[in-house]
């Protein structure tokens, strides 16, 4: 978010932001030019204090069972695709757009480079969705299941929404982790804040710096469409 918008919002003229300027390519896809930001790390690569490989070797019947959910049991973790959105607004109404995606998935065949590859894809002009929502589509397609941070409740009605407004079909959907009811079975009762900040911060270690706060998200998104 900072890579497109700078520093939250303040009362002072900010300095206009040059599209040329960010760390995006543009992809030319049927569906029109996409822009996005790729980025592999190792399975070594650490979030906090946990490094990122063992999400490959979790056992999917232990997380269908904190998931309350019998379908994970026997998926294979390897095609996981973790996704999370940045939108404009906080609640899954037809107005809000989902402006900047994460995706995020192991490469296990190798052909995009291997290791663990992340994808930012961003909306840089509200004329601009379909060539996100198509390569969103894509990657369901191709995941064993999806993994998200309350993405049952916000992230996944959200883009369902946006297929509906631009009358895309929403693929076939594939069993969902949501880690936020793992997070709360888990850890509520000890005590730890079960938003994600609390949970990277007290369970992996991690603490963010420079970030812009969530409520401030969706007023620098529109900051940056009128620069």
């Amino acid at each position: 978010m900072d890579a497109i918008v700078g520093a939250a919002p303040s009362p002072t003229p900010r300095p206009r932001v040059d599209v040329d300027d960010l760390p995006f390519a543009v992809e030319r896809t049927a569906a029109g030019p996409l822009h996005v930001r790729t980025l592999r790390v190792p399975g070594s690569h650490r979030v906090g204090r946990v490094p990122v490989v063992p999400s490959r070797g979790a056992s999917s019947e232990l997380l269908a069972l904190l998931a309350l959910d019998p379908a994970l049991a026997g998926v294979d973790l390897t095609r996981a695709l973790y996704l999370d959105t940045e939108t404009t607004g906080l609640g899954p109404g037809a107005g809000t757009v989902a402006f900047l995606v994460g995706l995020a998935f192991w490469d296990v065949d190798g052909r995009e480079g291997g290791g663990f590859v992340v994808e930012q894809l961003l909306v840089r002009e509200l004329g601009e969705e379909a060539p996100v929502l198509a390569r969103v589509a894509e990657r369901i397609r191709a995941a064993s299941c999806l993994v998200t941070f309350n993405g049952k409740s916000f992230d996944i009605p959200v883009l369902r929404t946006r297929f509906v407004m631009q009358r895309a079909d929403w693929p076939a959907e594939p069993s969902h982790l949501d880690l936020l009811h793992v997070a709360r079975r888990l850890h509520k009762a000890r005590g730890i804040s079960c938003n994600l900040t609390g949970i990277e911060r007290e369970v992996l270690g991690f603490c963010r710096e420079d970030d812009v706060p969530s409520g401030e998200v969706s007023a620098c998104y529109l900051h940056f469409l009128r620069t």
